[in-house]
């Protein structure tokens, strides 16, 4: 279980975390309407996914949900933040 948090910021109404616990990094990512989505990172990608989190994070965070629904079609990291606000949406 990861519990201790080395390091937080805010970006864009997002909070990236970075979190180490039991021999174990992981990054989560809260939008404070939906729930977090946390991934484990290896040591070596661990700066680099706090910064850049949705490089790194599972690719059914960054698909569209709207568009090419069953093709495998994904956005980049830069859009995946619309993708995510628009899910927390339609959950709601």
């Amino acid at each position: 279980m990861v519990d201790t948090l080395l390091h937080d910021r805010t970006n864009a109404g997002l909070r990236i975390e970075l979190h180490y616990g039991n021999g174990n990094l992981a990054v989560s990512i809260i939008d404070g309407e939906s729930l977090p989505i946390t991934f484990p990172v290896d040591k070596e990608h661990a700066l680099d996914a706090f910064l850049h989190p949705f490089m790194y994070a599972p690719k059914t965070v960054c698909a569209d949900p709207d568009e090419n629904e069953n093709d495998g079609s994904e956005f980049d990291g830069l859009n995946a933040w619309h993708v995510l606000r628009k899910t927390s949406e339609d959950k709601g």
